[in-house]
């Protein structure tokens, strides 16, 4: 317990963004955060699959070939909302995939929010 840490944010405030290096997870005393996923960030390629693209410029898919982005569309969509007495981030920090441990979605605060918030080294 001594090692969670306060941290308060109020409504719109932005505690973290797609793709920032996750190492901290954050539990709800009071408020409500939302999650927006960019899917800017997933586009088709020529063969019609899905691929990422790292960014709007020079990319490549998983499989190495060239899927550049051609313009600077956002289609941020949010996808889930966190109470008083949630937990998230923990997927992002504990279960690292190919994105080698990058938020996979953007958290605003709704409501003012109190959290507890506690690092990856920690754990």
């Amino acid at each position: 317990m001594p090692d969670l840490k306060p941290l308060k944010l109020l409504p719109g405030d932005l505690l973290y963004q797609q793709r920032d290096y996750a190492d901290e997870i954050y539990m709800i005393k009071q408020g409500s955060v939302k999650l927006n996923v960019d899917v800017s960030d997933y586009i088709y390629n020529e063969t019609g699959d899905i691929s990422q693209s790292r960014n709007s410029e020079d990319s490549e898919d998983l499989d190495g070939r060239d899927s550049s982005y051609h313009g600077s569309l956002k289609l941020s969509f949010p996808f889930v909302m966190y109470l008083e007495g949630s937990y998230f981030g923990d997927s992002d920090v504990l279960v690292p995939d190919v994105r080698r441990f990058e938020r996979d979605a953007t958290a605003v605060a709704v409501t003012e929010c109190h959290f507890f918030v506690i690092s990856r080294e920690i754990l």
